[in-house]
């Protein structure tokens, strides 16, 4: 299967009221990620 047959499930995070940098806290997010699985 495809990443891109697996959108519906992933999760969204809305960043654009966030001050200063959010890019710390997705990473984060991200390395809790297993390989594959596409959602938090």
């Amino acid at each position: 299967m495809d990443w891109k047959d697996k959108i519906g499930s992933f999760k969204q995070i809305d960043v654009r009221g966030i001050q200063g940098n959010f890019f710390q806290g997705l990473k984060k997010q991200a390395m809790q990620l297993s390989v594959g699985s596409g959602k938090g």
